[in-house]
């Protein structure tokens, strides 16, 4: 349990908590990685700096009060229930399992790549903006999407009750494979 601060101020190697990670305090990553690989409870700060990265495995729960943001980097490759506050500029990605955004949930994402190999749900009750997304996973929720600069489709799946809107100066480019769109494409 964290009722303090944890900081990684050098080195460019992954620091890396194996045992089930309970924040109520602050988490800041300054330089190279920490990885949160056992699963965690979290109400409050993650912080990351360019160019570090903050990687997230197995089940993390984050409540309202908790926040993760920064200009560095995002990784998730666990079941994470997000409910607090989402605004990390670096690049974000989801390489496995299912990053859930969820009722309440207040999410900011820079204009770094947004890259989903496994699942993201959008279920925050705003409409979300991304710049540039990047999808062979699925991404879903009940949440508009718009994306301003490029969507990717590497196959994938679009799916979710509200639209996906790319605006006609933004591209969508089918790289590979064939996607799917259970979702409103407005573009």
């Amino acid at each position: 349990d964290n009722s303090g601060t944890v900081v990684k101020e050098s080195g460019v190697g992954t620091t890396t908590f194996i045992a089930f990670f309970r924040n109520n305090g602050h988490v800041l990553a300054k330089q190279g990685s920490i990885s949160m690989s056992s699963g965690g409870a979290h109400s409050r700060i993650f912080e990351v700096f360019a160019p570090a990265t903050l990687s997230f495995g197995s089940a993390h729960d984050f409540s309202a009060s908790a926040v993760v943001f920064g200009a560095g980097h995002f990784e998730s490759s666990g079941a994470l229930n997000m409910r607090g506050t989402f605004a990390t500029t670096g690049s974000n990605t989801v390489s496995g399992n299912t990053l859930r955004f969820l009722s309440g949930a207040r999410v900011s994402f820079g204009t770094n790549p947004v890259s989903v190999a496994g699942n993201m749900e959008l279920s925050a009750g705003v409409t979300q903006r991304m710049a540039r997304l990047i999808v062979s996973g699925t991404v879903s929720g009940s949440d508009s999407i718009v994306v301003t600069n490029s969507l990717v489709m590497h196959g994938g799946r679009m799916s979710g009750s509200a639209a996906l809107t790319i605006p006609t100066n933004a591209t969508l480019l089918f790289a590979t494979s064939e996607p799917t769109f259970n979702r409103v494409v407005n573009h």
